[in-house]
This record gives C-alpha cells, sequence and structure tokens, in this order.
C-alpha cells in the first residue's frame, strides 16, 4: 500500500495532464475545422496559390475532381492539430487526414470517439455510483460492527467479574460454600465422636453405678436382716451374776447388763442408714446421669438436625453456584467467538475500503473533471463533425452517395422527386396504384 500510494499519484497528475491535453486538442481540431470550412477560407484559398496546388483530398470514389480548398483545409488542420499535443485521439484523427481519407471515414471516426466518450461516462458514473456504495455500505457495517464489538467487550467484562471477581463472584462463592461443606461435614464427624464417647462414658458411669447400687442395697439387706435376727434375744431385765456353789465370789459381769445379745445393733443401725444415705445418693446419681444423657442426645438430635439443614442447604446452593458457572462460562466462551469473529469481520470491512480505496479516490477527485473533460471533448467532436457535414464536398458526396442507392429508380426519382409516388412506388417495386393503395397520403397518389 505505502508503494502503491506515490504510484497512484503519479498516475492522477498524469491522467488530469492527459485529461488537459485532450480537451486543448478537440477545441484546436474544432476551431480548426471552423475556420477551414468557412465559404470565405474555401474563397480565399482557391485565390492562394499555396493552399491551392496539387489538391488531393477526394471525398468519395464518386467524386473525381480535386479542391485547393479542401487541400489548404487538411493542411492548416494538420498544423493546428499538431500544435495542440498528442493524444491517441487526435493522432488518430491527424493519421486519417495525412492518408487522404475522405470525410465520411473521418465522420465515422469522430462517431465512434462520442460513443467511446459516452460509454467512459457511463463506467465512470457506475464506478462512481459502485464506490459511494461499497463505501456506505462498509462503512455502515464497520459502525454496526465497532458498536457490536463495545457491547460484546461490555458483556464479557460483566461475565468475567461475575465468576471471576472476589468475594461476590461465583468462583468465590463456590469455594466459600465447598469450605461451608467440608466445616459442616467435620462438625458433624465432631459432634458424633464426642458424643458416642460421652455415651460410652454415660454407659460406664451407669454401670458403675447400678453395681454399687447392687452392693449397697445387698450390703444393707445382710445387715438388717442380721440386726432384725437378735430381737429374739431381747431381755427385760438384766441378768444377775451369782455367786456359784463352792465359789468365794461370783464370776465377773460381761455381758448381763445388755438384756440380751445386742452386738453391733446399735452401730450397725448407723452403719446401715449410712448405706441407705450412700445407696440414695448412688440412685439419686443414676437419675441425673440417665437426666444429663438424654438431655445431651436431645442437644447432640437438635444439632445434628440444624447442621443436617445446612449441609443440604449448601449442597443445594453449590449445585445451583455449580450450574450457573458453567452457564456463564459457556455464554463468556460464546461472546468471546462471536468478538473474535466481529473483529475480524471489521478488520476485513478495513482493509477492503483501503484495498479499493486508491481506485474510488481516484474516480471520486476526479469524476467530476474527467465528466467536464469529456463534455468538452463531445461538444468539440459534435461541432467537427456538424463542420465537416456542412462543406460543399460532403454534401455532394452524400447526394451523390443517395442518388447511387437509388439504384435503377434514379431516373424516376430525379425526375419526379424524392417524396412523389412514383419514386417510392419503384423503390418499394409496386406499381403506383398499389403502393397509394396503402399509403394515400403521398404525393402523387
Amino acid at each position: 500500500l505505502a508503494e502503491m500510494v506515490p504510484l497512484c499519484d503519479a498516475k492522477a497528475a498524469e491522467y488530469n495532464e492527459r485529461n488537459m491535453l485532450r480537451a486543448s486538442e478537440d477545441a484546436a481540431l474544432t476551431e480548426a475545422i471552423a475556420i477551414l470550412n468557412k465559404d470565405s477560407s474555401f474563397n480565399l484559398f482557391g485565390r492562394v496559390k499555396a493552399t491551392s496546388a496539387d489538391a488531393r483530398f477526394i471525398q468519395t470514389a464518386a467524386i473525381q475532381g480535386h479542391s485547393p480548398a479542401r487541400s489548404a483545409t487538411r493542411s492548416s488542420a494538420l498544423h493546428l492539430l499538431q500544435e495542440a499535443g498528442t493524444s491517441p485521439r487526435l493522432a488518430k484523427v491527424m493519421a486519417l487526414l495525412e492518408a487522404d481519407n475522405p470525410f465520411a471515414v473521418v465522420l465515422k471516426e469522430i462517431e465512434k470517439m462520442l460513443e467511446v466518450i459516452t460509454e467512459e461516462a457511463k463506467i465512470d458514473k457506475d464506478k462512481l455510483d459502485w464506490c459511494n456504495d461499497e463505501r456506505k455500505e462498509t462503512k455502515a457495517k464497520i459502525d454496526k460492527k465497532e458498536g457490536e464489538i463495545a457491547e460484546l467487550e461490555k458483556k464479557i467484562d460483566k461475565l468475567t467479574s461475575e465468576i471471576e471477581k472476589p468475594k461476590t463472584g461465583l468462583l468465590a462463592m463456590i469455594e466459600t460454600t465447598d469450605t461451608e461443606l467440608q466445616e459442616n461435614a467435620a462438625n458433624q464427624k465432631e459432634e458424633t465422636k464426642e458424643r458416642t464417647e460421652d455415651n460410652l462414658v454415660y454407659q460406664a458411669n451407669i454401670k458403675n453405678l447400678v453395681e454399687a447400687e447392687g452392693l449397697v442395697s445387698a450390703a444393707i439387706k445382710v445387715l438388717t436382716k442380721y440386726y432384725d435376727s437378735l430381737d429374739k434375744y431381747d431381755k427385760k431385765e438384766a441378768e444377775e451374776v451369782k455367786k456359784l456353789p463352792g465359789e468365794d465370789e461370783a464370776r465377773p459381769e460381761t455381758w448381763e447388763s445388755e438384756k440380751g445379745y445386742q452386738g453391733q445393733s446399735g452401730a450397725g443401725t448407723k452403719v446401715i442408714k449410712t448405706l441407705q444415705f450412700i445407696l440414695d445418693n448412688t440412685e439419686k446419681e443414676e437419675k441425673e446421669a440417665h437426666k444429663d444423657e438424654m438431655a445431651a442426645q436431645h442437644t447432640f438430635e437438635d444439632s445434628m438436625t440444624k447442621l443436617k439443614g445446612e449441609e443440604r442447604k449448601l449442597q443445594k446452593s453449590l449445585a445451583k453456584l455449580k450450574k450457573t458457572l458453567a452457564d456463564k462460562q459457556a455464554e463468556l466462551l460464546e461472546s468471546q467467538k462471536s468478538l473474535k469473529e466481529t473483529v475480524a469481520v471489521k478488520e476485513a470491512a478495513e482493509a477492503y475500503l483501503l484495498k479499493i480505496k486508491p481506485g474510488c479516490d481516484f474516480i471520486t477527485e476526479n469524476y467530476d473533471k474527467r465528466g467536464k473533460h469529456r463534455a468538452a471533448e463531445s461538444k468539440a467532436l459534435a461541432k467537427a463533425a456538424k463542420l465537416l457535414k456542412g462543406t460543399p464536398a460532403y454534401k455532394a458526396a452524400e447526394s451523390q452517395s443517395e442518388l447511387e442507392s437509388l439504384g435503377s429508380c434514379r431516373d424516376t426519382c430525379e425526375k419526379a422527386g424524392r417524396s412523389h409516388a412514383k419514386c417510392k412506388a419503384c423503390l418499394a417495386d409496386v406499381e403506383v396504384p398499389g403502393y397509394c393503395a396503402g399509403h394515400p397520403e403521398t404525393d402523387g397518389c
């Protein structure tokens, strides 16, 4: 592209210069023909030796005479065309004149040039319209894609934030929820372990309490039974110690004052009471242990129910978050893909504008100038043709050509006239009455 820009600028400058030269040569050609075709010019050239000698310009094969005026006209026209510069069109006209071509040939070439100019104008108009349409449509496409790119980038930023933003992003929320689930599971495990251990302690304690209660109860039962059995040994009065025959004095007193056998019944009663106290406290302790165990079990069950409920909520939340994450990630990938495709379309459109820029810039910047040049060319060529057709030689040649085209009807048409029924019937190769039947308005019918 960097190499093409200077080249295109040079070509554009050269084209403008060539257009100027073409316009100048057409103006010169038209002015030369106008000058040479004047009646005063013909009369003047006929009186001047330089412009009347060796006249060779022949209008048609049917005219064999030579005109000094035509030779002078050709020489003057060639001189003026040479002064106007060089161009393919002028060169061709000059070549035709130098080759002694009749005016019919020159006029035919001028007609071709006019057709080429008309076609060139159409091509320029089509190219300008095409460039304008292509640029307009492509710029509209670029503007549209730029809007889409802005929206996609905004959407991608939003999705990225929703996924990756610290604390509130989906990834952070999933990590937090997963951590809470792990903590919940650990809490359940720990509380279950503690409950199991506490229950084992409770069971061992209850076992010990029950055994203690059994032992104390058995002891109380034994002692109570024993001391109850001493009732039959009770006496109302203390036994008197008497001197036996042959004894100097009475034997020493032992337990006679006990009013029967009392043993350790007094202390035993205290022991039994003590054992009963111990038994009561042990039973009370057992009841408290059962009560504490039941309360601990209820607390455990309530805590586990709460933890299970939180676990279900966390699992449900985690599943929802993961689904949302999958949807957002899929949407993000699709948006990134769309952005890449949209950028590619925009860049392709921009590259396309750069590709057509040299040609379209040229036709846009030079369209009016080219149109003016073509208008000048067309005007000059049309005027030249008109002037050529107005020359006596061309009119004579046309008249001679027209007479020759009449063929065998030439004498009839010359006598009666071209518009008479006789001439027209002859040309149509029918009888006059037959022609007049179909053309009653014709002169002579």
